[in-house]
Protein backbone atom coordinates (compact mmCIF):
# COMPACT_ATOMS: atom_id res chain seq x y z
CA UNK A 1 0.00 0.00 0.00
CA UNK A 2 2.47 2.65 1.16
CA UNK A 3 5.88 1.54 1.75
CA UNK A 4 6.60 4.46 4.27
CA UNK A 5 4.30 2.57 6.55
CA UNK A 6 6.28 0.30 8.22
CA UNK A 7 9.08 3.49 9.28
CA UNK A 8 6.18 5.28 10.61
CA UNK A 9 7.83 6.05 14.38
CA UNK A 10 5.49 5.94 17.70
CA UNK A 11 2.35 9.17 17.05
CA UNK A 12 3.64 9.90 13.18
CA UNK A 13 1.45 10.10 10.66
CA UNK A 14 1.39 10.31 7.05
CA UNK A 15 -0.94 10.41 4.29
CA UNK A 16 -1.43 9.15 0.05
CA UNK A 17 -3.52 8.08 -2.65
CA UNK A 18 -4.41 4.62 -2.87
CA UNK A 19 -6.14 2.06 -5.38
CA UNK A 20 -7.79 -0.42 -4.13
CA UNK A 21 -10.50 -3.20 -6.30
CA UNK A 22 -10.32 -0.05 -8.86
CA UNK A 23 -11.29 2.71 -6.82
CA UNK A 24 -8.91 5.65 -5.74
CA UNK A 25 -9.06 6.18 -1.68
CA UNK A 26 -7.52 8.91 0.54
CA UNK A 27 -5.36 6.98 3.10
CA UNK A 28 -4.47 8.51 6.31
CA UNK A 29 -2.82 6.10 8.54
CA UNK A 30 -1.13 7.24 12.19
CA UNK A 31 1.46 4.80 14.02
CA UNK A 32 -0.04 4.42 17.66
CA UNK A 33 2.52 4.35 21.07
CA UNK A 34 2.03 1.03 21.72
CA UNK A 35 -1.08 -1.99 21.69
CA UNK A 36 -2.58 -0.73 25.00
CA UNK A 37 -2.69 3.19 25.82
CA UNK A 38 -2.40 1.98 29.62
CA UNK A 39 1.28 0.27 29.19
CA UNK A 40 3.84 1.81 31.25
CA UNK A 41 7.74 3.00 29.77
CA UNK A 42 8.75 0.12 32.22
CA UNK A 43 6.98 -2.43 30.03
CA UNK A 44 10.00 -3.44 27.19
CA UNK A 45 7.17 -5.55 25.24
CA UNK A 46 5.48 -3.31 21.95
CA UNK A 47 3.30 -4.26 18.77
CA UNK A 48 3.47 -1.61 16.72
CA UNK A 49 -0.32 -0.65 15.69
CA UNK A 50 -0.86 1.67 12.71
CA UNK A 51 -4.38 3.07 12.45
CA UNK A 52 -5.97 3.99 8.63
CA UNK A 53 -8.68 5.35 7.10
CA UNK A 54 -9.72 4.91 3.63
CA UNK A 55 -11.80 7.46 2.01
CA UNK A 56 -13.29 6.70 -1.44
CA UNK A 57 -12.31 9.64 -4.02
CA UNK A 58 -14.10 7.46 -7.11
CA UNK A 59 -13.46 4.95 -9.72
CA UNK A 60 -10.68 4.14 -11.00
CA UNK A 61 -11.37 4.44 -15.01
CA UNK A 62 -13.32 7.68 -14.31
CA UNK A 63 -10.86 9.21 -12.41
CA UNK A 64 -8.02 7.96 -15.36
CA UNK A 65 -10.28 9.55 -17.71
CA UNK A 66 -10.44 12.59 -15.78
CA UNK A 67 -6.87 13.07 -15.64
CA UNK A 68 -6.19 12.36 -19.11
CA UNK A 69 -9.04 14.89 -19.76
CA UNK A 70 -7.48 17.70 -17.47
CA UNK A 71 -3.94 16.80 -18.93
CA UNK A 72 -5.25 17.37 -22.73
CA UNK A 73 -7.11 20.40 -21.99
CA UNK A 74 -3.80 21.87 -21.02
CA UNK A 75 -1.66 19.98 -23.77
CA UNK A 76 -4.28 21.54 -27.09
CA UNK A 77 -4.66 25.45 -24.77
CA UNK A 78 -6.21 27.32 -27.34
CA UNK A 79 -4.77 30.91 -27.70
CA UNK A 80 -4.92 32.35 -31.20
CA UNK A 81 -3.23 35.34 -32.19
CA UNK A 82 -6.83 37.62 -31.78
CA UNK A 83 -5.75 40.36 -34.14
CA UNK A 84 -3.83 37.81 -36.51
CA UNK A 85 -7.23 38.71 -38.93
CA UNK A 86 -9.04 41.63 -39.07
CA UNK A 87 -11.71 43.54 -41.50
CA UNK A 88 -15.45 43.78 -42.57
CA UNK A 89 -15.45 39.93 -43.60
CA UNK A 90 -14.37 38.67 -40.37
CA UNK A 91 -16.81 36.93 -37.66
CA UNK A 92 -15.93 36.75 -34.27
CA UNK A 93 -16.23 32.73 -32.60
CA UNK A 94 -16.27 31.89 -29.47
CA UNK A 95 -14.27 29.06 -28.96
CA UNK A 96 -15.18 25.98 -26.04
CA UNK A 97 -13.33 22.38 -25.59
CA UNK A 98 -15.12 19.17 -25.93
CA UNK A 99 -14.09 15.69 -26.10
CA UNK A 100 -10.97 15.91 -27.81
CA UNK A 101 -10.75 18.61 -29.79
CA UNK A 102 -11.61 22.53 -30.25
CA UNK A 103 -15.13 24.01 -31.70
CA UNK A 104 -15.89 27.20 -32.27
CA UNK A 105 -19.40 29.25 -33.12
CA UNK A 106 -20.00 32.66 -34.22
CA UNK A 107 -20.28 34.62 -31.05
CA UNK A 108 -23.49 35.85 -31.42
CA UNK A 109 -24.86 32.97 -30.63
CA UNK A 110 -23.66 32.76 -27.58
CA UNK A 111 -25.63 34.00 -24.21
CA UNK A 112 -23.14 33.10 -21.45
CA UNK A 113 -21.58 30.47 -19.95
CA UNK A 114 -23.21 28.82 -16.77
CA UNK A 115 -22.58 26.57 -13.94
CA UNK A 116 -24.35 23.35 -13.67
CA UNK A 117 -25.49 23.51 -9.94
CA UNK A 118 -29.72 23.78 -11.26
CA UNK A 119 -28.79 20.87 -13.78
CA UNK A 120 -31.69 18.23 -13.22
CA UNK A 121 -31.35 14.77 -15.11
CA UNK A 122 -34.25 13.84 -17.00
CA UNK A 123 -35.23 9.99 -16.71
CA UNK A 124 -35.65 7.90 -20.11
CA UNK A 125 -33.62 10.91 -21.63
CA UNK A 126 -31.27 9.85 -24.49
CA UNK A 127 -28.04 9.35 -22.95
CA UNK A 128 -26.55 12.74 -24.42
CA UNK A 129 -28.65 14.91 -23.32
CA UNK A 130 -27.52 15.84 -19.32
CA UNK A 131 -30.77 17.67 -18.37
CA UNK A 132 -32.77 20.11 -18.29
CA UNK A 133 -31.46 23.78 -16.61
CA UNK A 134 -33.52 26.73 -15.41
CA UNK A 135 -32.26 29.80 -17.31
CA UNK A 136 -34.40 33.13 -17.21
CA UNK A 137 -37.42 32.07 -16.15
CA UNK A 138 -37.28 29.46 -18.79
CA UNK A 139 -35.98 25.59 -18.83
CA UNK A 140 -33.54 24.34 -21.43
CA UNK A 141 -32.24 21.04 -22.58
CA UNK A 142 -28.48 20.75 -21.90
CA UNK A 143 -26.72 18.76 -24.50
CA UNK A 144 -23.70 16.70 -23.69
CA UNK A 145 -21.94 16.88 -27.06
CA UNK A 146 -18.80 14.87 -25.88
CA UNK A 147 -21.04 11.81 -25.76
CA UNK A 148 -23.06 12.11 -28.37
CA UNK A 149 -19.40 12.44 -30.63
CA UNK A 150 -18.59 8.92 -28.96
CA UNK A 151 -16.52 10.20 -26.25
CA UNK A 152 -15.63 8.42 -23.08
CA UNK A 153 -17.87 10.37 -20.62
CA UNK A 154 -15.71 12.21 -18.21
CA UNK A 155 -15.54 15.43 -16.10
CA UNK A 156 -13.19 18.55 -15.49
CA UNK A 157 -12.58 20.77 -12.78
CA UNK A 158 -13.69 23.42 -14.84
CA UNK A 159 -16.69 22.25 -16.48
CA UNK A 160 -19.83 24.56 -17.55
CA UNK A 161 -22.60 24.79 -19.74
CA UNK A 162 -22.77 27.87 -22.47
CA UNK A 163 -25.81 29.09 -23.64
CA UNK A 164 -26.37 29.36 -27.29
CA UNK A 165 -29.51 30.70 -28.87
CA UNK A 166 -30.43 31.09 -32.37
CA UNK A 167 -33.46 33.51 -32.16
CA UNK A 168 -34.28 33.32 -35.83
CA UNK A 169 -34.65 29.54 -35.89
CA UNK A 170 -35.94 29.79 -32.33
CA UNK A 171 -33.66 27.78 -30.83
CA UNK A 172 -31.86 27.78 -26.91
CA UNK A 173 -30.08 25.60 -25.13
CA UNK A 174 -27.02 24.42 -23.05
CA UNK A 175 -24.08 22.81 -24.28
CA UNK A 176 -21.58 20.86 -21.85
CA UNK A 177 -17.87 22.17 -22.49
CA UNK A 178 -14.40 21.43 -20.74
CA UNK A 179 -12.60 24.75 -21.52
CA UNK A 180 -13.25 27.99 -22.96
CA UNK A 181 -11.20 29.69 -25.31
CA UNK A 182 -10.34 33.00 -26.84
CA UNK A 183 -12.80 34.42 -29.23
CA UNK A 184 -10.94 34.91 -32.59
CA UNK A 185 -11.72 36.66 -35.85
CA UNK A 186 -12.07 34.77 -38.21
CA UNK A 187 -11.80 35.12 -42.70
CA UNK A 188 -13.80 33.54 -45.25
CA UNK A 189 -9.96 32.62 -46.52
CA UNK A 190 -9.89 30.60 -43.38
CA UNK A 191 -12.66 28.67 -43.61
CA UNK A 192 -13.21 25.51 -45.38
CA UNK A 193 -16.77 23.57 -45.83
CA UNK A 194 -16.79 20.36 -44.28
CA UNK A 195 -18.56 18.26 -47.23
CA UNK A 196 -15.09 19.18 -49.02
CA UNK A 197 -13.52 16.87 -46.59
CA UNK A 198 -15.94 14.34 -45.39
CA UNK A 199 -19.16 13.02 -47.05
CA UNK A 200 -21.68 10.92 -45.68
CA UNK A 201 -23.87 10.95 -42.53
CA UNK A 202 -21.92 11.76 -38.83
CA UNK A 203 -22.88 12.41 -35.78
CA UNK A 204 -20.11 15.44 -35.94
CA UNK A 205 -22.59 18.72 -35.96
CA UNK A 206 -19.27 20.33 -37.40
CA UNK A 207 -20.56 22.76 -40.82
CA UNK A 208 -16.69 23.66 -41.54
CA UNK A 209 -13.02 23.65 -40.65
CA UNK A 210 -11.30 26.61 -39.80
CA UNK A 211 -7.04 27.04 -40.43
CA UNK A 212 -6.34 28.70 -37.63
CA UNK A 213 -2.48 30.39 -37.43
CA UNK A 214 0.60 28.22 -35.69
CA UNK A 215 -1.35 24.55 -37.81
CA UNK A 216 -4.35 24.93 -35.40
CA UNK A 217 -7.18 23.51 -36.67
CA UNK A 218 -11.16 24.94 -35.49
CA UNK A 219 -14.62 22.62 -36.09
CA UNK A 220 -16.88 25.43 -36.99
CA UNK A 221 -20.82 24.72 -35.64
CA UNK A 222 -24.04 26.72 -35.66
CA UNK A 223 -26.86 26.54 -33.20
CA UNK A 224 -28.87 24.74 -36.23
CA UNK A 225 -26.64 22.57 -37.19
CA UNK A 226 -25.86 21.32 -33.57
CA UNK A 227 -29.80 20.70 -33.07
CA UNK A 228 -30.20 18.73 -36.34
CA UNK A 229 -27.44 16.79 -35.28
CA UNK A 230 -29.32 15.89 -31.84
CA UNK A 231 -32.57 15.22 -33.45
CA UNK A 232 -31.19 13.15 -35.68
CA UNK A 233 -29.21 11.15 -33.27
CA UNK A 234 -32.17 11.12 -30.98
CA UNK A 235 -34.43 9.38 -33.91
CA UNK A 236 -31.76 6.80 -34.65
CA UNK A 237 -31.96 5.66 -31.08
CA UNK A 238 -35.52 5.28 -30.77
CA UNK A 239 -35.35 3.11 -34.12
CA UNK A 240 -33.17 1.07 -32.46
CA UNK A 241 -35.26 0.36 -29.42
CA UNK A 242 -38.18 -0.46 -31.16
CA UNK A 243 -36.46 -2.41 -33.69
Amino acid sequence: LMPAISKLKEGEQLFDIAIYQNTYYAVGARAAYGYREFKSEQDSYRNKVVALIFTPLGKEDEINQRIHAEAQVIHNKFNPNLFAQSGQDCQEYATFYVGDSWMGIEARFVREAIDEDQLRTLPESAPFIAGMHAYRGEVIPVIDLARMLGHPHYFTDYRQIIVIEDKAASLRFGLFVSALGEIPYLAPTQIQPMNTFFRGASHNPGIAIANIAQNSMLTLITAQSLWDKVLSVRSQSAEQVYA
